[in-house]
Order: structure tokens, then sequence, then C-alpha cells
């Protein structure tokens, strides 16, 4: 890999050129979550390929399948990361009285038979923080819904906040009981 190419890293909330990577940061993978333990620069050259990759532009590689994208670090995206996740992962800022039972149960129901209209509702909209904990910022009653219907995985955006944000988030979740 050459140092301009663009790796996520998990710390950064960013894709980051590979040049500028430390030991010690946290990348995605496959597993959730990897850490760099050694950089080695090679002092010869070796033959690399660039692939453009259709979509998000976003993939993965090396054995433990590290998120990477295709184009150079200042080209990379700055906006919100998509992808699924467990909705039993996700913590919450609404505590049961804040929920529409009817509503939830309404939700469950639709994604018990498939018909769920993600398309239409969007992705839950997520924090992420340290060691890859998520809030939920929007999609609470969408997450309970999940859950109740039994659902392994959801759509997610994740976005990225602030350390003062991302405070607040957390004891939003402690408030409402979100924590498990």
């Amino acid at each position: 890999m050459t140092s301009n190419h663009s790796i996520y890293s998990a710390d950064r909330l960013d894709f980051v050129p590979a040049g500028e990577l430390r030991v010690g940061e946290t990348l995605r993978n496959l597993d959730g979550f990897v850490r760099i333990e050694s950089i080695e620069q090679l002092g010869s050259e070796e033959r690399v390929y660039n692939l453009e990759i259709h979509g998000e532009h976003v993939f993965r590689v090396a054995y433990s399948g590290v998120l990477v994208h295709n184009s150079s670090g200042s080209q990379a995206p700055k906006g919100p990361l998509t992808g699924n996740a467990d909705p039993r992962s996700l913590l919450s800022r609404q505590g049961p009285s804040a929920m529409s039972p009817g509503r939830v149960q309404e939700m469950s129901e639709e994604m018990m038979v498939g018909q769920f209209p993600w398309s239409r509702t969007g992705p839950i909209r997520v924090a992420e923080g340290p060691n890859g904990v998520r809030i939920i910022i929007d999609g609470h009653h969408r997450a309970k819904a999940a859950i109740q219907a039994g659902e392994k995985s959801v759509p997610i955006t994740i976005e990225r906040v602030s350390p003062e944000r991302w405070n607040q988030l957390m004891q939003e979740c402690l408030e409402a009981g979100g924590i498990r």
C-alpha cells in the first residue's frame, strides 16, 4: 500500500492517508477493530494497483479486512459512513416512556414480514465513540422495533461528533437507562 491510500481510522472517525497513520491507532476490520502494532516502510519498489470500486468506493484489504477507500486521502469521503449493525449493539438515549409502543409494534410487524420502508425512513443515525461503542442519534423507534422483530442487522449511518457531543450523548444514555 502506498502512503497516500486512504484507510479508515476508528480513532479519527475518518479516512486517513496511510502515511499519516500512527502505531497504536485503531482501524476498522471485518471483526470490528484492529490496532496498528508497527509500521514498516519498504525500501524496495513494489508494483501496486489502483482499484476503482463502483458505488461507495469503499472496500476491504488484507487478511484482516481493513476498511479502505480507493481514492487518495484528500479525495476520500468526508461525510458519514453507512453500513449495518445488530440493533442490540446500539445504545439508546430514550427510555421506554419516550417510546410510542403502538408505533414500535407497527414497525416491528412490518419488519417481520419484510415490508418495513427503510428506503423511506432511512438508516438509523448513530455516533461512534471509543472502541466502537455506538449511540443512536435518530432512529430509536426503528431500533426497538428491529429488536422486537428479531432482526439481526439494520442499516446505519455513522456520524462524526465532537468529544463534547459524545459526552453529552453518553450522559443521555445513562439518564435513559440505555446502557446495557
